[in-house]
């Protein structure tokens, strides 16, 4: 059997849609979100029909290398790597809180 570390999705969704201002943020990522290159999302995550399978393979290959940094509430990782990722792709307000979670822990990485 598998085991699986788990990005909790629902609430870093909620986070990140409320905070515009991710890079200015108090706290701080050792994750340098804003440097990241976003291309595997926007090539392959495309509007304006989302589909699941590419846009959730294209999350996980950018939040899975740093499950530990994006699940710790001590810092600001996965406010910082959803802004990112909303600033580089444009995509809806919830897309991946409503495609990618699997059940109530959010997306699993293997």
């Amino acid at each position: 059997m598998a085991s699986y570390g788990v990005v909790h999705f629902v609430l870093f969704f909620l986070l990140a849609a409320a905070s515009s201002a991710f890079s200015s943020s108090i706290l701080s990522c050792p994750v340098d979100f804003e440097h990241k290159n976003y291309t595997v999302m926007t090539s392959n995550c495309k509007g304006p029909h989302y589909q699941p399978k590419p846009c959730c393979d294209a999350l996980a290959k950018i939040a899975c290398p740093h499950l530990k940094e994006i699940n710790d509430l001590s810092n600001d990782c996965a406010i910082a790597m959803f802004g990112n990722i909303n600033y580089h792709g444009h995509y809806p307000t919830g897309l991946f809180a409503r495609m990618c979670s699997e059940g109530k822990q959010g997306l699993k990485c293997k």
